[in-house]
C-alpha cells in the first residue's frame, strides 16, 4: 500500500472519489492535471490493493482522490469477493480505462523498466498476457458493463487523448464537493503543463506476434 500527496490536513475541495483504473490508463497524468489546477488544496491517496480490514474507506473522508486498481478481482474464488474493490450507492466512481492490449504492453514495459522482469522475453510477454487478459475482461465486465449511475464517470485513454479539455473538464466537475464555474484559462494551463505524449501501436512491441495478438483479441 502506498500514501501519496498527502499535502495538507484540511478537507478537500473534491468530494471522496474513488478511481477504478486499468493499469496504464492515464490516471496519473489526469492527476497532475487536476493536482495543477486545484494546487495544495487536492489531496489524493494510492492504493496498490484494497485492504478492507487494514485501510478502511472511511479513512478517506478528507481525500479528494483514491487511486485502485481491483486487482482483487483476479483472485480465485471466493477470494475475489473478499479482496474486490466494492461497490457502493452512496460513494463517487471514476472509471479510467484503455484498449487492453495497449495498456498491457504498456504494463508490461513498466516492469521491465522497473527491473521486475529478468531482461524480458518472448515467453514471460506471453505469460503475463495469458493473466493480463483474464483480468482485463473482468474488470470490464464488473466496471464498464456492470456499472451505471450518476455517482458514476467513466473516461476511456482514448477520449483523453483526443479531447485532454473536455475529460479535464469533466472529471473536475464529477470530482467537486461542491460545484464551482471551472476556469477555463487554468484547465488550458493543466494541458499546456502536462502535455499529452500519444501511444504506439501493437507492431511497435519488440515481442509483438500477429497470431499472438489475434488469439488475445
Amino acid at each position: 500500500m502506498i500514501l501519496t500527496s498527502e499535502k495538507s490536513v484540511f478537507t478537500s475541495k473534491l468530494s471522496p472519489l474513488f478511481c477504478l483504473t486499468i493499469p496504464r490508463s492515464g490516471y496519473h497524468l489526469l492527476i497532475k492535471r487536476m493536482d495543477f489546477y486545484y494546487g495544495d488544496e487536492l489531496q489524493h491517496v494510492e492504493l496498490t490493493r484494497y485492504l478492507p480490514l487494514v485501510f478502511p474507506t472511511s479513512k478517506l473522508a478528507n481525500h479528494g482522490i483514491s487511486l485502485n486498481h481491483d486487482s482483487g478481482i483476479n483472485r480465485a474464488w471466493p477470494w475475489s469477493q473478499l479482496y474486490s474493490f466494492p461497490k457502493r450507492d452512496a460513494s463517487k466512481y471514476m472509471i479510467l480505462f484503455r484498449n487492453p492490449l495497449l495498456s498491457m504492453i504498456s504494463d508490461f514495459q513498466l516492469h521491465e523498466r522497473n527491473g521486475l522482469k529478468r531482461g524480458g522475453s518472448v515467453g514471460e510477454w506471453k505469460h503475463y498476457a495469458i493473466k493480463g487478459i483474464r483480468y482485463r475482461k473482468r474488470f470490464i465486465r464488473k466496471w464498464l458493463i456492470g456499472y451505471n449511475g450518476d455517482n458514476v464517470l467513466k473516461l476511456s485513454y482514448e477520449q483523453c487523448a483526443k479531447d485532454p479539455k473536455d475529460c479535464l473538464r469533466r472529471a473536475i466537475k464529477h470530482a467537486q464537493r461542491v460545484e464551482e464555474p471551472l476556469n477555463e484559462d487554468r484547465l488550458q494551463a493543466c494541458l499546456d503543463r502536462f502535455p499529452f505524449d500519444g501511444h504506439r501501436a501493437y507492431e511497435d512491441h519488440k515481442y509483438y506476434d500477429k497470431a499472438f495478438f489475434e488469439e488475445l483479441r
